[in-house]
């Protein structure tokens, strides 16, 4: 479960290309990275891995960038039981 004082973990939250299906992010605190692994096709055991650089923002919010010389994008979040939305 998350608390505002700790992202770290992992996590399921909707697809936003799959809606029925679930994506995953693993959030490592000490390092201050987001891995995230995205289903782009229906149905199938292939994942595209994405690896972010992040900071807590808020205690519902995170600045992430792909790069580290991209501009910091913030993100909202909300806890629905176990997932993040």
């Amino acid at each position: 479960m998350m608390i505002a004082s700790s992202f770290g973990g992992l996590w399921t939250y909707p697809s936003a290309t799959f809606p029925t299906h679930n994506d995953f992010m693993f959030i490592d605190e000490e390092r201050r990275r987001i891995i995230t692994f995205v289903v782009f096709i229906a149905n199938s055991d292939k994942r595209a891995p994405m690896r972010n650089w992040y900071e807590p923002a808020s205690a519902t919010s995170i600045s992430a960038r792909l790069r580290p010389t991209d501009e910091w994008r913030v993100h909202e979040f909300q806890l629905d039981g176990d997932r993040l939305t």
